[in-house]
C-alpha cells in the first residue's frame, strides 16, 4: 500500500493493520470507525482528512502531513507528534494516552474534552488552545506556553508542570489536586 493514492476515499468500519503506508495519500479522506494498527506512515498525508470513532495505535507522525486533520472521538495511543506543526488541528474528544507533543505548535488547536493521560508537552506552543474539560492527568508540561488557552474545567491531577506560561489562560473550574510539582512562570 506504499505510495497509494486514497484521495477522498471513505473508509467506514475498515481495518488496515501492519501495513507499509509509506507515502500513501489519504488527503481529504473520511475514516469512520476505522482501525489503523501497527502501520508505517513515513511520508504519508492525512491532510484535510476527517476521522470519527477510529483507532490509530501506535503511530509516529513525525514525517506525516496532518495539516487540517479533524478527528473526533478517535484513539491515538502512544502517538508521537514530536516537532509537528499542528496549528488549528481539531481533536475533540480524542484519547491520546501517552502522546508526545514535545516541540509542537498546537496554537489554536481544539482538544475539547480530549483525554491526554500521561501526555508530554515539552517546549510546546499552545497559544489560544481550546481544551475545556480536557483530561490532562499525569501529564508532563515543561517550558510550554498556554497563553490565552481555554482550560476551563480541565483536570490536571498528578500533573508535573515546570517553567510554563499560562498568561491570560482561562482556568476557571480546572482541577489541580495531587499535582506532583508546579513551577509556573
Amino acid at each position: 500500500l506504499s505510495d497509494s493514492d486514497w484521495h477522498a476515499a471513505e473508509l467506514k468500519v475498515s481495518s488496515i493493520c501492519n501495513s507499509n503506508l509509506t507515502g500513501a495519500q489519504f488527503t481529504a479522506c473520511h475514516f469512520y470507525s476505522a482501525t489503523l494498527i501497527g502501520n508505517q506512515y513515513d511520508g504519508a498525508s492525512f491532510a484535510q482528512t476527517n476521522m470519527q470513532f477510529g483507532v490509530i495505535n501506535p503511530a509516529s507522525f513525525q514525517l506525516v502531513d496532518l495539516t487540517g486533520l479533524r478527528a473526533d472521538s478517535t484513539v491515538f495511543s502512544d502517538a508521537d507528534f514530536q516537532s509537528k506543526n499542528l496549528r488549528d488541528i481539531r481533536l475533540p474528544r480524542c484519547a491520546m494516552h501517552k502522546a508526545d507533543f514535545s516541540d509542537c505548535d498546537l496554537s489554536g488547536a481544539d482538544l475539547s474534552y480530549a483525554n491526554c493521560l500521561e501526555a508530554r508537552f515539552v517546549r510546546t506552543t499552545l497559544v489560544n488552545l481550546m481544551a475545556p474539560h480536557a483530561m490532562l492527568m499525569g501529564v508532563h508540561i515543561e517550558r510550554s506556553d498556554f497563553s490565552h488557552a481555554n482550560l476551563e474545567g480541565a483536570i490536571f491531577q498528578q500533573a508535573q508542570v515546570q517553567d510554563s506560561q499560562f498568561t491570560y489562560a482561562k482556568l476557571a473550574q480546572s482541577i489541580w489536586n495531587k499535582s506532583v510539582q508546579i513551577r509556573v512562570s
